[in-house]
């Protein structure tokens, strides 16, 4: 029962249910729970698995940091503006103007004490080398402060348009509350989550940019019909390998 949340969103009697749940569980054993924190150890790597696959299945991620870091906001707002929308940087320009993806976006995942950058692209497997190009070439474009404050705003705007949207549904709320409480130890209001947004300014986004984007740090994994086009981790070396404007 210590490592355990029980979440509850709706129209209900707050005794009443703490009556019910007591009783539901009242000969459930509490036992003593050792949480075990260790640092993570993370080194850059490119890893191909061969599956018999029609096209190739990219992963391009870094490490980042918890959910309780200063920076957090901004990163989410990063993320948005990147790679989270159809509106994104890397949409519009990898998937939209260019033609090499198939789909594309990013995506990040915070815990406590760490999270991870993660950008998912499916493409062509002849498309690998312009497409990753692409993709960091919009990496250092943002690192070097190309980015403009209609971007940076809409950014804001989305991701708390589709938070209020995501609380809308009774089980949804329910979701969000007991995540926040089984992985971060807190339970914000939306009111809080929309002040941490609107206080996120665009030289915090950049300043972000700066360690998320060093491409000398980024892992790549990838899968798809290896045997075949075996060539694939030769090229993604080859880009990786470029000079670029870290």
């Amino acid at each position: 029962p210590s490592n355990t949340v029980i979440a509850i969103a709706g129209s209900f009697d707050e005794q009443e249910l703490i009556n019910l749940i007591e009783e539901k569980f009242k000969n459930w054993e509490n036992k003593e729970v050792n949480h075990i924190h260790k640092e993570v150890d993370y080194q850059r790597q490119v890893v191909g698995i061969n599956k018999d696959w029609e096209q190739l299945h990219v992963c391009i991620g870094n490490k980042t940091f918890g959910r309780h870091d200063k920076n957090y906001h901004s990163l989410l707002v990063l993320n948005n503006l990147f790679g989270g929308t159809m509106s994104s940087r890397i949409f519009q320009e990898v998937r939209e103007k260019k033609g090499l993806v198939y789909s594309i976006y990013s995506f990040v995942s915070n815990y406590k004490n760490t999270g991870i950058f993660n950008i998912y692209a499916g493409m062509s497997y002849e498309q690998i080398e312009d497409a990753l190009r692409t993709i960091l070439e919009e990496m250092i474009n943002i690192k070097n402060g190309n980015l403009t404050e209609e971007e940076f705003t809409r950014a804001k705007q989305q991701i708390k348009g589709n938070y209020i949207l995501g609380l809308e549904s009774t089980s949804s709320r329910m979701s969000a509350i007991g995540r926040r409480e089984l992985l971060y130890n807190e339970i914000l209001y939306p009111e809080e989550v929309i002040e941490g947004i609107n206080k996120v300014k665009i030289e915090d986004v950049l300043e972000v940019a700066k360690d998320l984007f060093n491409i000398d740090n980024l892992s790549i994994t990838f899968t798809g019909n290896l045997n075949k086009h075996s060539y694939i981790e030769e090229k993604i070396n080859k880009v990786l390998g470029e000079k670029h404007e870290n």
